[in-house]
Protein backbone atom coordinates (compact mmCIF):
# COMPACT_ATOMS: atom_id res chain seq x y z
CA UNK A 1 0.00 0.00 0.00
CA UNK A 2 1.47 3.39 -0.94
CA UNK A 3 2.28 5.82 1.86
CA UNK A 4 0.12 8.98 1.64
CA UNK A 5 1.80 12.35 2.00
CA UNK A 6 0.36 13.95 5.16
CA UNK A 7 1.13 16.99 7.28
CA UNK A 8 2.91 14.78 9.81
CA UNK A 9 5.06 13.27 7.07
CA UNK A 10 6.08 16.69 5.75
CA UNK A 11 6.71 18.25 9.15
CA UNK A 12 9.36 15.58 9.80
CA UNK A 13 11.30 16.87 6.74
CA UNK A 14 13.79 19.71 6.67
CA UNK A 15 12.96 22.58 4.30
CA UNK A 16 14.59 21.91 0.94
CA UNK A 17 14.11 18.13 1.14
CA UNK A 18 13.21 16.57 -2.21
CA UNK A 19 10.86 13.59 -2.28
CA UNK A 20 9.44 11.51 -5.15
CA UNK A 21 5.65 11.57 -5.23
CA UNK A 22 2.90 10.18 -7.43
CA UNK A 23 -0.86 10.38 -7.82
CA UNK A 24 -3.26 7.69 -8.98
CA UNK A 25 -6.78 8.66 -8.00
CA UNK A 26 -8.38 10.10 -11.11
CA UNK A 27 -5.24 10.95 -13.09
CA UNK A 28 -1.86 9.21 -13.06
CA UNK A 29 1.48 10.98 -12.76
CA UNK A 30 4.64 11.48 -10.75
CA UNK A 31 7.04 14.30 -9.97
CA UNK A 32 9.64 15.46 -7.51
CA UNK A 33 8.45 17.71 -4.71
CA UNK A 34 10.84 20.08 -2.91
CA UNK A 35 9.24 20.76 0.46
CA UNK A 36 9.67 24.26 1.94
CA UNK A 37 7.06 24.52 4.71
CA UNK A 38 3.46 24.50 5.90
CA UNK A 39 1.22 27.55 5.55
CA UNK A 40 -1.83 28.39 7.68
CA UNK A 41 -5.33 27.32 6.78
CA UNK A 42 -7.35 29.00 4.08
CA UNK A 43 -11.10 28.93 3.52
CA UNK A 44 -10.95 25.44 1.93
CA UNK A 45 -8.18 23.44 3.62
CA UNK A 46 -6.69 23.04 7.08
CA UNK A 47 -3.26 23.92 5.69
CA UNK A 48 -1.36 24.51 2.44
CA UNK A 49 2.07 23.23 1.50
CA UNK A 50 4.79 25.60 0.34
CA UNK A 51 6.85 23.70 -2.23
CA UNK A 52 8.27 23.51 -5.74
CA UNK A 53 7.79 20.60 -8.13
CA UNK A 54 9.52 19.09 -11.14
CA UNK A 55 8.01 16.70 -13.67
CA UNK A 56 10.39 14.47 -15.63
CA UNK A 57 12.29 16.41 -18.27
CA UNK A 58 10.96 19.76 -17.07
CA UNK A 59 12.40 22.65 -15.05
CA UNK A 60 11.62 23.18 -11.39
CA UNK A 61 8.56 25.32 -10.75
CA UNK A 62 8.79 28.38 -8.55
CA UNK A 63 8.04 27.90 -4.85
CA UNK A 64 4.36 28.47 -4.07
CA UNK A 65 1.43 26.90 -2.22
CA UNK A 66 0.48 24.52 -5.05
CA UNK A 67 -0.51 21.69 -2.69
CA UNK A 68 -3.22 21.59 -0.06
CA UNK A 69 -4.90 19.37 2.53
CA UNK A 70 -8.10 17.49 1.77
CA UNK A 71 -9.45 14.80 4.10
CA UNK A 72 -6.07 14.50 5.84
CA UNK A 73 -3.94 13.99 2.74
CA UNK A 74 -1.78 16.43 0.75
CA UNK A 75 -3.38 16.89 -2.68
CA UNK A 76 -2.76 18.50 -6.04
CA UNK A 77 -5.01 19.85 -8.75
CA UNK A 78 -8.63 20.94 -8.71
CA UNK A 79 -9.87 17.38 -8.18
CA UNK A 80 -8.23 16.84 -4.76
CA UNK A 81 -5.79 14.27 -6.20
CA UNK A 82 -4.03 12.65 -3.16
CA UNK A 83 -0.23 12.41 -3.26
CA UNK A 84 1.77 9.32 -2.25
CA UNK A 85 5.45 8.72 -1.62
CA UNK A 86 7.20 6.76 -4.35
CA UNK A 87 8.21 6.55 -8.00
CA UNK A 88 6.12 3.74 -9.56
CA UNK A 89 6.04 2.69 -13.19
CA UNK A 90 3.25 4.80 -14.72
CA UNK A 91 2.39 2.16 -17.34
CA UNK A 92 1.78 -0.34 -14.54
CA UNK A 93 -0.53 2.11 -12.79
CA UNK A 94 -2.55 2.54 -15.99
CA UNK A 95 -2.67 -1.23 -16.62
CA UNK A 96 -3.97 -1.82 -13.08
CA UNK A 97 -7.03 0.26 -14.01
CA UNK A 98 -7.99 -1.97 -16.95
Amino acid sequence: MPKPITREYLEALAPGTIIPVFYDHYNVGRFLLRYEGILPADNISDYRVLAAFQYEGKEWSHVDDFFYEFEGCVCRGSGAEPLYEGWPDLDELWRARE
